[in-house]
């Protein structure tokens, strides 16, 4: 619902609780990337992990990877986590035509860190969509 002013949503009676479980819905499946370009500087960048099959991706923009050209260069911070993560991607790799790019982590580290996922099946890809349902990656 919009406000008098077009830039400002608002949200509809209950809306709050409705925003309050997709958020933590997308954060519990959240890892920051801490992308360690030179030794004397570090960006961060946001991924969601997603399974396929029987493997663990990290899907990121690919605009996150560019100053990347090695697996130690990331380190993966989860959720409610602190400090400066775990050199954990065994693989990544980015699309030079589209924004979009993963990084591979393994089962174990997914486990051990309790880390929440995306079933890919789940998503549904290819069909038409529709203006009524949100849909966040």
């Amino acid at each position: 619902m919009k406000s008098k002013d077009s830039r400002i949503w608002t949200l509809p009676p209950g809306g709050e609780d409705s925003k309050n479980i997709m958020f933590d819905y997308v954060l519990k499946r959240s890892i920051a990337l801490l992308l360690v370009e030179r030794r004397d500087h570090i960006s961060i960048g946001s991924s969601v992990c997603v399974k396929l099959a029987d493997r663990y991706y990290l899907a990121t923009a690919a605009h996150n990877l560019e100053s990347i050209s090695k697996t130690s260069q990331v380190r993966l911070l989860p959720r409610g986590e602190r400090g400066f993560g775990d050199e954990a991607v065994t693989f990544f790799r980015a699309s030079t035509d589209h924004d979009v790019g993963f990084l591979e982590v393994s089962e174990h580290y997914v486990l051990k860190k309790r880390i929440d996922h995306l079933q890919l099946a789940n998503l549904k890809l290819g069909q038409r969509h529709d203006l009524n349902v949100a849909f966040l990656i």
